[in-house]
């Protein structure tokens, strides 16, 4: 079973370092960035070896709205999912962006691995099964 590759986006130190390592403990691979700039140049070079995008949305450089309809566009197959403590601020952008599912911060992180493996139930893979 493939591993599958997730492009974690967040503005926050702390939230792009323990939402990360808990789902490379669920069996992902996660390639994390802080700088949204840094992860679409990223993306745009890698999107191949990319299965999943989660993004926050708001962040300085590129917002996470911005990020979605990017990479969307390169590949509209591959679900994308954002974060926000602003859930109005995206309403009705965010489903016209591409966006498969929309979380309210402060993540919920089983919630966050069931919805990964909803929209991923052929490469789901995780360490012990569970969410």
């Amino acid at each position: 079973m493939k591993q599958t590759h997730i492009l974690f986006i967040d503005d926050e130190l702390t939230i792009a370092e323990y939402v990360p390592e808990y789902l490379e403990m669920k069996g992902y691979k996660v390639t994390a960035f802080t700088d949204s700039a840094k992860a679409l140049e990223w993306f745009r070079e890698n999107s191949n070896n990319v299965d999943i995008v989660v993004t926050d949305h708001f962040m300085p450089k590129v917002t996470g709205l911005d990020l979605a309809k990017i990479a969307h566009k390169a590949k509209p197959e591959m679900p994308i999912f954002i974060c926000s403590g602003n859930v109005h601020a995206l309403e009705g952008a965010w489903k016209e962006a591409g966006i498969r599912k929309l979380f309210v911060k402060p993540y919920d992180l089983d919630a966050l691995i069931i919805s990964l493996k909803q929209a991923m139930p052929e490469e789901a893979t995780g360490t012990n099964g569970t969410p």
